[in-house]
């Protein structure tokens, strides 16, 4: 089977109704860092099938460490509408 990682599965999709939360799906901590720095995510999700407990933690530790840059991503960010 193969995974289309540009949308989001389905556990993910009651979570984007509700205002002012952004949900990331995050397989390895680049992507994780990413969501947090250019997407301002404030939640995530981990594919538990797909990574091990070792690689969540970090893959959790790096989102957590890593702040929205804001600027471009900022403006972007903004015209999301609940």
């Amino acid at each position: 089977m193969k995974v289309n990682r540009s949308v989001p599965p389905a556990t993910v999709v009651p979570v984007l109704t509700y205002p002012d939360v952004r949900a990331a799906v995050a397989w390895t901590p680049e992507v994780a860092r990413l969501s947090r720095a250019h997407n301002d995510a404030n939640v995530l999700v981990l594919p538990a099938r797909l990574i091990s407990e070792q690689e969540g933690r970090e893959i959790l530790r790096t989102w957590l460490d890593t702040a929205f840059e804001g600027g471009r991503h900022g403006r972007r960010v903004e015209k999301i509408e609940p």
